[in-house]
C-alpha cells in the first residue's frame, strides 16, 4: 500500500510539473475532423494501447485533420514527444467542451474502454468509435460495452462473428466496419532471423479478473525461461506492461525471469534482451518462434508465417475460444514448461500447422498485403464521418424545421 501511495503522488507531482510547462506555452487549438481520445493517466502503464495506433493515425491525417486528446498533461507531453501528430490536452470538462465546440470533430476514436471515455461520449455531434487495441479472443473483445458506441472498427470475420454471438440486441452488420489490422502494415518486412535461434516470450499480464487470466508468467514463465536458456536459445522477453499491477506474485515472477535473463548475460556474455519498446519491428525480424499468451500478440504474430506456441492458461476460468484459432497453434501447459525448449526444437524442424495458420490471417484480419488494412481503416472513418454529418444536419433541419 505505501508503494502504490508513492507511485500515485510521483506520478501527480510529474503532471503538475507538466501541466505548468503546458500554460506557460499554450498552442492554438488545431483543427479536427478525426480525434483519436486517451483517458488514461500513466504513460508506463497504458500508453502502448495508443502506441500502437501512431503511424495509422498519420495516415489518416493525410487524408483528414487528425488530433490526439488526454486528461493529463504527462501523457500529453510523452506523446507530443514520440508522435508529429497534434496534441489536444483536456484536462477537465470546461476544456473540453471549449475544444468540441471550436473544433466540432465528426469522428473520435477510442482505443480502451476507459471510464473517463465516457465523459467524451456525452458529445452528441460526433460519432464515437471503438478501435481497441489489438485483436483476440479475450472475452474484452466482445463486450457489452460496445453497445456504447456509435461504431466499432473490428479486424474481420471472426470479430464480427464473435459480437454476433455474443451480444444480443446489436447488430454488427450496422454497427461494425471490418478493417483488418493497420499496425501490420508497419512491421518490417525482412523477417529472417538473427542467425542465432531466438525465442519471442510476449505473455500478457495476469488480468484484472478471473475470466481475464490468460497470463503465464507466474504459472509457466520461470521454468520455461529455465528450459529455453538450458538449451542455448537466445530469448527476447517482452512482459505486458501491466504485469503485477494486480497480482504482487505475478509481479514478483516477472522480476524474477528479468534477473534470471540479466544474470546470465552478466555470466556467459549471452544478448537476451528484456523488451520494453513501442513496437515489436525487430522482434518480429529477429525471433524464429514465438511463445505467447491469448492476447492480441498472438494474433499479430500470425502474419509472420512463423511457429507459434501459445500457452494454456493456468485459470480454468479464463474465458475460451470461440472459433478454432488455437487448433492452428502448438500448445504449452504449464506442467508442460521445463520441456519447453524440446517444443521450441520441434517446431523449428517442422512446422505442420503453417498453412492453417494462414487461413486464420484471412479470417481475422481479410487483405493484409500493401497496405490493405490502411486503407480499410482510412475509408471506415471517411464513411462514418460521412454518416455523422448527415445525420446532424437531419437533426437540423428538424430544429428548424426547413
Amino acid at each position: 500500500m505505501a508503494r502504490t501511495e508513492y507511485v500515485r503522488l510521483r506520478r501527480a507531482a510529474r503532471d503538475a510539473a507538466d501541466r505548468r510547462t503546458l500554460r506557460a506555452h499554450p498552442q492554438a487549438d488545431p483543427p479536427a475532423t478525426v480525434m483519436a481520445h486517451f483517458a488514461d493517466e500513466d504513460p508506463d502503464l497504458y500508453l502502448y494501447q495508443l502506441r500502437q495506433w501512431y503511424q495509422p493515425l498519420q495516415a489518416l491525417n493525410e487524408v483528414m485533420p487528425t488530433v490526439i486528446s488526454t486528461r493529463y498533461a504527462t501523457v500529453a507531453r510523452v506523446i507530443a514527444e514520440e508522435c508529429p501528430l497534434p496534441v489536444v490536452y483536456l484536462r477537465n470538462l470546461p476544456d473540453m467542451e471549449r475544444y468540441m465546440q471550436a473544433a466540432d470533430p465528426r469522428v473520435v476514436l477510442y482505443v480502451n474502454q476507459s471510464v473517463r471515455n465516457f465523459q467524451l461520449m456525452r458529445y452528441g455531434r460526433a460519432m464515437h468509435v471503438f478501435i481497441s487495441h489489438g485483436e483476440s479472443e479475450k472475452g474484452y473483445m466482445s463486450s457489452g460495452q460496445l453497445r456504447a458506441y456509435d461504431f466499432a472498427f473490428i479486424a474481420g470475420q471472426a470479430a464480427y462473428e464473435r459480437i454476433e454471438n455474443s451480444l444480443p440486441n446489436y447488430d454488427p452488420a450496422v454497427r461494425t466496419r471490418a478493417i483488418g489490422r493497420p499496425q501490420l502494415d508497419f512491421l518490417p518486412t525482412d523477417r529472417s532471423g538473427s542467425g542465432r535461434p531466438t525465442v519471442f516470450y510476449a505473455p500478457t499480464w495476469e488480468g484484472d479478473r478471473p475470466s481475464m487470466a490468460y497470463g503465464s508468467i507466474e504459472s509457466t514463465g520461470r521454468p520455461l525461461i529455465a528450459s529455453l536458456l538450458h538449451a542455448g536459445y537466445r530469448i527476447i522477453y517482452r512482459p505486458h506492461p501491466l504485469s503485477g499491477t494486480h497480482s504482487p506474485s505475478y509481479g514478483l515472477a516477472d522480476r524474477q525471469i528479468r534477473a534470471m535473463l540479466a544474470r546470465t548475460n552478466a555470466q556467459t556474455g549471452a544478448q537476451h534482451v528484456v523488451d520494453t519498446a513501442g513496437r515489436i519491428d525487430s522482434q518480429i525480424a529477429l525471433s524464429d518462434v514465438a511463445i505467447m499468451d491469448n492476447s492480441a500478440m498472438a494474433f499479430d504474430w500470425l502474419v509472420t508465417g512463423k511457429p507459434l506456441i501459445v500457452t494454456i492458461p493456468a485459470s480454468e476460468t479464463a474465458v475460451g475460444v470461440h472459433n478454432n484459432f488455437l487448433a492452428a497453434c502448438y500448445r504449452l501447459a504449464p506442467s508442460e514448461a521445463r520441456s519447453a525448449a524440446s517444443l521450441v526444437a520441434a517446431v523449428m524442424d517442422s512446422d505442420e500447422f503453417a498453412e492453417q495458420r494462414a487461413f486464420w490471417v484471412d479470417r481475422h484480419f481479410g487483405e493484409v498485403a500493401d497496405g490493405a488494412s490502411t486503407r480499410r481503416f482510412i475509408a471506415a472513418a471517411a464513411d462514418v464521418a460521412r454518416i455523422g454529418a448527415e445525420q446532424l444536419a437531419l437533426v437540423q433541419q428538424r430544429v428548424t424545421g426547413s
